[in-house]
Parts: structure tokens; sequence; C-alpha cells
């Protein structure tokens, strides 16, 4: 074994690094992920990508709403349209970042907005046993878990189309005005829920009012004009 132990800047310049260093692969587990475009993961991320090589996030998931406040950013929604593959596991805890080149294990979440202002420990090594370590506690661990990010929009979906043959309130998309199920929780119709999901905003102002239908700024935080709301 060749662990070393690392503090919070020296912890997320190995992740860097590894990401750097990938030839083939690389994986990033994480329960909390936020990425911003000038941070130096963002870019290590993007560096790896178009050199060929296949990167992997995977983050929690407990609920449907987790994917918005997991990856709803442009920033994330642009790495996968360069190449990132996007997963996801329920209750997921462990933090394990690894590659071809290096493995960290950490209490660090992948969260570069509080980089600057937490303590975190860090354990790197680049020694192949304990690369090939982390590999076999992912495939025995984690692997089994994961879902795509499609399956789970899909399952997201599915569970939509079933809530509203149930219900039959009449209420309006806030998107195109169409008619649907009325649910303040659901104001959208399913091709729009689809475009609304993919960035996650829950105060982007659309069109009309979920109760009523009139024209509304309304939003998925408040689908409800006024009067509706009364």
């Amino acid at each position: 074994m060749a662990l070393h132990f690392l503090n919070t800047g020296k912890t997320i310049s190995r992740i860097v690094a590894l990401l750097r260093n990938a030839r083939h692969e690389a994986w990033l587990v994480s329960p909390y992920v936020n990425v911003t475009g000038d941070g130096e993961i963002n870019q290590a991320i993007r560096a790896a990508l178009k050199r060929g090589v296949i990167v992997n996030l995977v983050f929690r998931l407990d609920t449907g709403e987790e994917i918005n406040r997991a990856i709803g950013n442009e920033k994330i929604d642009d790495l996968i349209d360069k190449g990132l593959h996007v997963f996801t596991v329920e209750h997921l805890h462990a933090k394990l970042y690894w590659s071809d080149a290096a493995v960290v294990v950490t209490s660090l979440n992948l969260l570069e907005t509080t980089f600057e202002s937490i303590i975190d420990i860090g354990l790197w090594s680049d020694d192949p046993k304990d690369i090939a370590n982390a590999r076999r506690f992912f495939e025995a661990e984690i692997r089994p878990n994961i879902l795509s990010l499609d399956e789970v929009m899909d399952d997201r979906v599915e569970a939509l189309e079933d809530e509203e043959e149930d219900d039959e309130d009449e209420g309006f998309c806030i998107r195109c005005g169409d008619g649907i199920d009325f649910d303040p929780d659901k104001p959208y119709c399913l091709d729009d829920y689809r475009r609304w999901a993919r960035y996650g905003d829950e105060d982007y102002e659309d069109s009309f009012c979920h109760g009523c239908g009139d024209e509304y700024p309304a939003t998925m935080r408040k689908p409800l004009c006024r009067d509706c709301y009364r």
C-alpha cells in the first residue's frame, strides 16, 4: 500500500491530476455535485473528454427532484453534451475518485462552490495495486446499484403518466397552456417537463397559471396565480 494523507487543497489537486493523467477511463463518485464552469475539476473533465478518456460521474439519488439539484445547471449540461456519462445511485454516501492513473478516497463531495470553506481529508495513491483495489470495490459495491440518468428520467415520466391517469381535476401546463391534470407539484405537460428538467430551475418564469390557464409568470415553485392560490 502506498496511500498518502492529504488536506483539502491537496485532495482537490490529486483529483484534478488523476483526471489529467487518465489514459482510458475515470470515475468520479460523489453523493453531491456542483461543478462550476471555471473550476479546476470542470476544466480537467473537459480536457480528459477531449483526449478521448471515458469520464463517468456518479451522484446520489433519493428522489426524482435530486436530479435537478445535482446536475441542473448549464455547465454540467455542456459536459454531458461533450461526452460525460452520468449515473445515479440511491442512498450513495461513498466518495471515491479513480482513474487508470491514480485513486483518491476522501470525505470530500464534488462541490466546487464550497471547497474554500471546508476542512477535509483524503488518501491518494498511484500504486497499481491500490488502483486495482479501488476498481474491485467499485465493481462489487457501487456498480450493481447504478442507474443511468435516462433510466431515472424514464421512470419519472412513467410515474407522471400513471398519476395523470388517476387524477380527474383539470389544470394547465404553465409553459404551453395545454390542459393537464391539476397538481401544483407537477404543473407541466410531459413534453415541457422534459424540457424544464434539463436545467431544473424552479424559479424560471413560464407563461400560464396552472389553475385557471390565464397568462401569468408561473414557475415550478409558484405555479398558481394569486386568485387560484387563494
